[in-house]
């Protein structure tokens, strides 16, 4: 279907830790996977989880992922952290759409886990 040979397919794994839905998303994240993760998300959510969503191994996102996470920010509001590894090109395109503010981004993984698992955002804001 597509012609681009060297795009990286996603890959999503969802696993559960200490009642957290850890979502981890390998492979670009574009118009053609964006419904792919948005019901994974959905998944990773059920039953009031609190979620991670680890984008450290995505080197690319467009708009539509990018809905995607903001559609899941809006909806889980402190109960979703997600892992952007600074200056990649997904922190470079949160930035460009000055999201930064709305997206509760951590550098890793485990801090990720740890926002979510002390039941929410710990500097009041």
């Amino acid at each position: 279907m597509s012609a681009n040979d060297g795009k990286l397919e996603l890959a999503l794994e969802l696993r559960e830790e200490d009642r957290i839905g850890l979502l981890r998303a390998e492979g670009e994240i574009d118009l053609a996977v964006a419904e792919e993760l948005e019901a994974a998300l959905r998944s990773a959510a059920e039953e009031e989880r609190s979620v991670v969503l680890d984008l450290s191994e995505v080197p690319f996102l467009d708009s539509s992922g990018l809905r995607v996470v903001l559609l899941a920010v809006s909806e889980l509001q402190d109960r979703i952290a997600v892992v952007i590894t600074p200056d990649s090109p997904v922190s470079r395109l949160v930035e460009l759409a000055e999201a930064t503010e709305r997206i509760r981004s951590h550098p890793s993984e485990e801090e990720a886990l740890a926002a979510v698992g002390a039941g929410g955002p710990q500097d009041g804001g």
